[in-house]
């Protein structure tokens, strides 16, 4: 029975390393994007394995990925500045309101001391890496890793299949990309809801060329394209998407998050990812989900200083900004038993 209906079981573990050793990895707008904001040990070592796919052949993007990388950069990079900015009026506000409530001058030196020190190191990393407009290391290397490894831009007429395919796909709710039906309201053109459905067409057209597994890195937690029950628990992709693939290209498919590759890509690749790289890359997806505008800590934090910036902001309610935990999308992709 299983072998009819393969897209709602999870690859056995000897599938799965058939899939890490065959697969070409495409990598999700919002992935690349991220190593603007985790921090800077994670970034080079993310950067560093991409390298290493790249080298083997088996990393692309598809062209509609490196179009939003490009209009979305700006932004994040904006943000980021405006990131650093409010962390340090926080520490501004926390240290007035501690010297409020303390009398005692050993400990509000102690305090002012490590409030110089955190400032200190926030303003390095705001001149080291919120500069990145006028000098992009980062784009530098992403230019050099995708390099002819850029899917084909869909002309307008294709563009205006895939926008009615669109229309009547998202009345039915057929992943992935329907979950973007509000970005309309800001929209003038009316297609920009159809962006990650134009990204799925091409990994599918990619897909077709290359004849090879596909393993989609994405940092996306819409239903649209994760198969999840009740809206909490998540199974793995959702399976339209993995039988959708299958009859259209003939390939399997799979999905992680950035921080489930790095943890199995030290299993599957060989490439190891501390610990508490991962934990801090994850941590940093929380902070910005929990935030409209990004203010994340984990993204000036090198050694540690998000932590200090917590001891200091915490005792006063940090203005709503509370790094708590979220539900993060299941981690048991490469549990199956063997077959």
């Amino acid at each position: 029975m299983r072998n009819l209906f393969p897209e709602f079981n999870k690859p056995t573990t000897k599938g799965f390393k058939k899939l890490w050793t065959q697969a070409i990895f495409v990598f999700d707008t919002n992935v690349l994007l991220s190593l603007y904001r985790i921090p800077q040990q994670a970034r080079e070592k993310m950067i560093s394995v991409l390298e290493e796919l790249q080298k083997k052949n088996r990393i692309w993007i598809p062209h509609q990925v490196a179009t939003e990388f490009y209009r979305r950069r700006p932004d994040v990079i904006h943000t980021q500045e405006k990131s650093h900015n409010e962390i340090i009026e926080l520490l501004n506000n926390a240290e007035q309101e501690i010297s409020k409530k303390f009398d005692a001058k050993d400990i509000l030196r102690k305090i002012t001391g490590s409030c110089k020190v955190i400032r200190s190191e926030i303003e390095k990393s705001k001149k080291r890496d919120c500069d990145w407009l006028k000098k992009d290391k980062i784009e530098t290397e992403l230019n050099k890793i995708f390099k002819n490894k850029i899917g084909m831009v869909f002309d307008g007429a294709k563009l205006n299949e895939v926008y009615k395919s669109g229309q009547e796909r998202y009345e039915k709710e057929i992943p992935p990309g329907y979950e973007d039906n509000k970005k309309d309201k800001n929209d003038k053109t009316g297609t920009r809801k159809f962006g990650d459905l134009i990204i799925w067409f091409q990994i599918i057209e990619q897909a077709k060329i290359d004849k090879k597994p596909v393993i989609l890195i994405t940092d996306e937690q819409k239903e649209d394209w994760w198969w999840k029950i009740n809206g909490t628990t998540t199974i793995g992709p959702r399976y339209e998407l993995r039988k959708e693939i299958k009859e259209k290209a003939g390939v399997e498919f799979y999905m992680y998050q950035s921080e489930q590759f790095m943890k199995h890509a030290g299993e599957y690749l060989k490439v190891k990812f501390d610990t508490k790289l991962i934990e801090q890359v994850k941590k940093s997806k929380e902070e910005l989900a929990q935030t409209q505008d990004g203010l994340s800590v984990s993204s000036v934090d090198n050694v540690g200083l998000s932590e200090q910036v917590k001891v200091v902001i915490d005792p006063i309610g940090g203005s709503g900004n509370s790094l708590s935990e979220t539900k993060q999308v299941d981690d048991n992709q490469a549990e199956a038993s063997s077959k």
